[in-house]
């Protein structure tokens, strides 16, 4: 099973591009429906929140089943498309809101599968996502009762997974019974989030970037030894002087640097920032005495979401 202290730097860096830009999207896409006031036929979260852990975790059954019977990456991939893992990808900051039974170790693995499989599949023309599939159909219907627009909308998720329902001779059928009645039991359960208001955008992915990043559980176990101010969000985790660069500020961009860590305000260039950002590298600035206090060989964590540094194992 993965750890994450012993995966390749790259798939941190990997998670971080893909939660920020999902968090961006859904940010833009609630803004585009007056704040979240005019999503129709039902707020996101209202289905998401009750439907995530069940689906998460039938993924995750599926995919080690895949991998037992040695099912390629190519033919996995070729039961989805991109777009159809990036409207599954949309669904980690619901699992955030409240705890779920997925342990951190699969959370790793689904994540991981879900980045390996975008990076095989194939785009799909015209494609439809769920909430404009379940707007059209409740439209068609007539029917727009809650119980009835969470049982469309659980069905329309589980299509996604068809198909590699019946690559593994699973039954699809009772399983989606199953996650219908889930939903239906935990409606009234929901953390509603409700509209943005005053909240900058800047703060706003960032608290998105939060709820998905899984990755965080790890910190209750580790020292904290720094607080700077959160620039670019995720998470690093390695040794200073190799892939993590303390400074008064961000001079240069090495390749393979997972995270900067500065002493003042690290960015006069905004296209550096976005340079960063496009690689899923960590920014952690003003944390005044940082280039004093770490020291070069020290093994840190750096939560880009949070602004803090802790100590890992030496």
């Amino acid at each position: 099973m993965l750890e994450l202290s012993k995966v390749d730097p790259s798939l941190n860096r990997k998670i971080n591009q893909v939660f920020l830009k999902i968090s961006r999207q859904i940010y833009e896409s609630d803004m585009r429906n007056d704040d979240t006031r005019s999503w129709w036929p039902i707020r996101p979260p209202l289905l998401d929140q009750p439907l995530v852990p069940f689906l998460f975790s039938e993924l995750i059954r599926l995919f080690k089943k895949a991998e037992v019977e040695n099912i390629s990456s190519k033919e996995l991939a070729s039961l989805f498309s991109r777009e159809i893992i990036e409207d599954l990808q949309f669904l980690w900051p619901s699992l955030g809101w409240k705890p779920s039974n997925i342990a951190f170790e699969d959370k790793l693995f689904l994540i991981s599968k879900l980045i390996e499989l975008s990076e095989t599949s194939i785009a799909r023309e015209n494609f439809v996502s769920v909430f404009q599939k379940l707007a059209n159909e409740i439209k068609e219907s007539s029917n727009e009762k809650p119980k009835n627009v969470l049982r469309v909308g659980t069905r329309l998720y589980f299509e996604y997974l068809k198909p590699l329902y019946g690559r593994l001779n699973e039954d699809w059928e009772k399983s989606l019974l199953e996650a219908t009645r889930l939903v239906l039991t935990k409606q009234n359960e929901v953390t509603d989030p409700g509209p943005w208001g005053d909240a900058s955008k800047e703060k706003a992915i960032r608290k998105l970037v939060r709820n998905s990043d899984f990755r965080r559980e790890k910190e209750k176990d580790l020292e904290q030894i720094l607080q700077g101010v959160p620039e670019v969000p995720g998470i690093a985790e390695g040794v200073v002087g190799e892939n993590i660069i303390v400074g008064f500020t961000i001079e240069s961009v090495p390749e393979n640097v997972d995270a900067f860590i500065t002493d003042i305000d690290a960015f006069k260039n905004l296209d550096k920032k976005k340079e960063l950002e496009e690689k899923g590298v960590v920014v952690v600035i003003k944390t005044r005495n940082g280039s004093h206090q770490l020291k070069t060989g020290d093994k840190i964590w750096v939560d880009g979401t949070s602004g803090i540094v802790f100590k890992m194992e030496k």
